[in-house]
This record gives C-alpha cells, sequence and structure tokens, in this order.
C-alpha cells in the first residue's frame, strides 16, 4: 500500500480514502504482473551485471544469473551489515581480477582508455 501511495503522490490514509478495496485488488494484480519502483531497478542492474560478467568471464569461470547479483531482501539481510558489504565487496574483487587477468592473458587491453585514430 505504500508503494502505490508513492507512486500516485499521496499518503496512506488519502490513499484509504479514494480508493476501494476492488481497485486497490486490481493494482496489486498490475504490480504483480508489471513492477515498478527500486525492485525493479534492482532487477535491471543485476541483468546489466548479468551480461557484462557472463561476456567477459573466462572458459572456465561459471556462468553467473540474474539472482546473483540482485541484493538481499531487507528482511533478510544479515545482523552484521558492515562485514557483509565487505566480503561481497572481496568477493567482487577478486571475480574482477581474475577476468582482469583472463583479459591480459589474451592480449585485450579494453581495460584502459586509448585515443581513437586519426
Amino acid at each position: 500500500m505504500f508503494r502505490l501511495a508513492l507512486a500516485l503522490g499521496c499518503t496512506v490514509e488519502e490513499l484509504g480514502e479514494r480508493m476501494s478495496s476492488s481497485e486497490f485488488t486490481e493494482w496489486a494484480v498490475f504490480y504483480a504482473h508489471d513492477p515498478w519502483g527500486e525492485q525493479r531497478a534492482d532487477w535491471r542492474t543485476a541483468r546489466l551485471c548479468e551480461l557484462f560478467y557472463n561476456a567477459h568471464r573466462g572458459r572456465d569461470a561459471p556462468a553467473l544469473h540474474v539472482k546473483d547479483f540482485m541484493p538481499p531482501p531487507p528482511f533478510e539481510q544479515p545482523a552484521d551489515q558492515a562485514e557483509a558489504d565487505e566480503e561481497a565487496g572481496v568477493r567482487l574483487y577478486q571475480q574482477l581480477k581474475v577476468i582482469a587477468a583472463q583479459q591480459s592473458a589474451r592480449g585485450v587491453s579494453r581495460w584502459r582508455y586509448q585515443q581513437p585514430r586519426r
């Protein structure tokens, strides 16, 4: 209900006064079919990360999927968030080092800016 109120630019109380329960149910069905907001933005970002990682991974590296890049829902976050964030950062750094080493071994130098030829 809070997301819908935010999307419609009103308070939850105003939404409750203006909208019938049947219309709210229709909104819920619509959101289930075509979500919007931060969850959708997280999915789009995770999809881009998936595409980038899989395009640049080594032959022996496993393919990753959207779910591997999605942040956990707020209710599933560990109690010590700073430690979990640090561990995730270390894992990401290690994955990027592997990709850079593989690219370097193949003589690929995409990671540096190169002046365009004139």
